[in-house]
């Protein structure tokens, strides 16, 4: 079902990292509206908290600069690694919603544009 997210939305790098959206996927299928009157703000916050979580660990969520930030890789080595990481931050953020919801920013000033070469925004 999310295989056209992987490597930044079609290998295009330029998007939001595949773990992520994945992980985003996973998550609006176990807790999210099963009808449009239904109210979606314990998704969003969960959503939003492992967002943050992620963005405080890898710097961004745009893949191109994770990319950036993990260096040179082997067979997807560090993607894996990341990937089963982001998995555990949704497994956290399921088993206590609480700690996820109340989950400080990272900290960040804002959003500032990052050089072509890494494909996005990052925090800065």
């Amino acid at each position: 079902m999310g295989t056209a997210f992987g490597a930044g939305v079609g290998r295009s790098k330029a998007e939001v990292c595949g773990a992520l959206s994945g992980g985003l996927i996973a998550l609006g299928y176990l807790q999210g509206r099963s009808n449009g009157d239904e109210r979606w703000d314990n998704v969003a916050a969960l959503a939003a908290g492992v967002r943050r979580r992620f963005e405080a660990e890898f710097g961004c969520t745009t893949c191109a600069a994770v990319l950036a930030t993990l260096g040179t890789q082997e067979d997807m080595d560090k993607c894996i690694q990341l990937s089963a990481k982001t998995a555990g931050y949704f497994h956290d953020a399921l088993r206590n919603p609480q700690a996820v919801e109340t989950a400080a920013p990272c900290g960040c000033s804002g959003r500032q544009s990052t050089p072509a070469s890494t494909g996005g925004c990052c925090c800065g």
